[in-house]
């Protein structure tokens, strides 16, 4: 994960890449640690990148990330 500040805005762009093989569960901590964070700094946040998450399909991994 990446993120940027932009301060006038009151914004941070996290840009976000799971490999298809690494461990889900430690991407979710990874995940939970940054919106935490983010909220803390009272900023909106976009999450955007590459989840290799199919949200067009109903997955238990799916579920876990909404």
């Amino acid at each position: 994960m990446t993120a940027v500040e932009i301060p006038d805005y009151d914004l941070i762009v996290v840009c976000v890449y799971r490999s298809p093989d690494g461990d889900f569960s430690i991407f979710l901590r990874s995940l939970e640690s940054v919106i935490q964070k983010v909220q803390v700094r009272k900023r909106w946040l976009i999450l955007c990148g590459d989840w290799n998450i199919n949200f067009m399909q109903e997955s238990r991994r799916l579920r876990d990330v909404q």
